[in-house]
C-alpha cells in the first residue's frame, strides 16, 4: 500500500522520490493526486497448484481522461523505512508475474481492471512470494512549491501482492515500545514470526497508575512474514503529551482469520 511521488525541477534535475503509506502522503499532495483510486491496495493469499490470480481496479475520479502505465517492482518492508525496493530478492514474484494491460486510458468516472496472474516453478521453496504493481499517471503535473520553485510531478500508486507456497499463518507479537522525546510519539515494534504477511488492526491504550491517558486504533499496517515493523503511535494525529514516568502500553493485534493477540508493554518516559 504505497503512494509515490516523482518530483523534478523544470530543468529535469531529480529532487527526490518520496514513498510512504497513502494516509501519510495524501495530506501533503495537491488535490490532483487523488484523481485516480487503486483497489485493492493489499492482496494476501496462497498458491494453489503453483498458481495465483488477482486483479486491480483503477477508477478515474477526475474530470479529464487519464493515461496510465502499469509495471511491477520487487520490494520488501524494512522495519524502519517501510516500503523498500529490492532489485535482488529470492522472494520476489516479479519474474513469474503476468498482468495486462500495461498501458491504458481511463475516461472520467470509469473503472478499468488489470488482470494479475503468478505461476511459480514447482521446485521453488515453500515460502511467501511478493510483488508490487505500480499504476502511474503518464502526464506530469506542474505546480509551484512554497519557495517559488516550479516543479513537475508524477503520481503513482502500488498494489502489493503476497502469496504463500505451502501452508502458512501469521504470528504477530508486540515486542518493545520506545518514547521519542523530540516528536512526543511512541514507536511500537511489531514482529511477525509467521510465514504469512498480515494486515492487522492494532488497538492500543496508554495507562499510568491504572488511569487511561490515551487510546486509539491503527489500521493499514502491513507486517511482513519473518520480519518486523515499527509503528508510530499518536493520538488523533497529535503528539502524546506524556510527563516523565512509567506507563503501561496495552492492546490487541487483530489479524484476519486469527484470534486477537493481546500485549502489555512497559513504556518509560525519561
Amino acid at each position: 500500500m504505497v503512494q509515490a511521488v516523482i518530483v523534478k525541477q523544470v530543468k529535469r534535475v531529480i529532487l527526490g522520490l518520496g514513498i510512504g503509506l497513502m494516509t501519510n502522503l495524501l495530506s501533503c499532495l495537491p488535490t490532483w493526486s487523488q484523481q485516480f483510486v487503486v483497489t485493492p491496495l493489499v492482496t494476501i493469499g496462497e498458491f494453489k497448484g503453483g498458481q495465483a490470480k488477482g486483479s486491480i481496479a483503477i477508477t478515474n475520479k477526475g474530470n479529464d481522461p487519464l493515461r496510465m502505465r502499469v509495471y511491477a517492482e520487487s520490494f520488501t518492508y524494512d522495519s524502519k523505512k517501510g516500503f523498500t525496493f529490492t532489485p535482488k530478492d529470492n522472494q520476489s514474484a516479479v519474474p513469474y508475474l503476468q498482468f495486462s494491460p500495461r498501458e491504458l486510458e481511463i475516461p472520467p468516472g470509469v473503472t478499468r481492471n488489470i488482470r494479475v496472474a503468478i505461476a511459480i516453478p514447482v521446485n521453488l521453496p515453500n515460502q511467501e512470494y511478493r510483488a508490487s504493481i505500480f499504476v502511474e499517471d503518464l502526464k506530469e503535473k506542474s505546480i509551484t512549491s512554497a519557495n517559488g520553485n516550479a516543479l513537475l510531478i508524477k503520481a503513482r500508486v502500488a498494489s502489493v501482492f503476497f502469496f504463500s507456497k505451502g501452508s502458512s499463518t501469521a504470528n504477530i507479537q508486540a515486542r518493545t515500545a520506545i518514547w521519542d522525546a523530540a516528536t512526543k510519539k511512541v514507536s511500537l515494534l511489531l514482529e511477525n514470526q509467521g510465514q504469512q504477511t498480515a494486515y492487522p488492526e492494532v488497538t492500543w491504550r496508554v495507562e499510568k497508575d491504572a488511569k487511561e491517558v490515551a487510546k486509539a486504533t491503527i489500521r493499514g499496517v502491513i507486517v511482513q512474514s519473518q520480519n518486523s515493523r515499527e509503528v508510530i503511535l499518536n493520538f488523533n494525529d497529535q503528539p502524546l503529551n506524556l510527563s516523565s514516568g512509567s506507563y503501561s502500553l496495552s492492546g490487541n493485534i487483530i489479524a484476519t482469520g486469527q484470534k486477537p493477540t493481546p500485549f502489555n508493554i512497559k513504556l518509560i518516559v525519561p
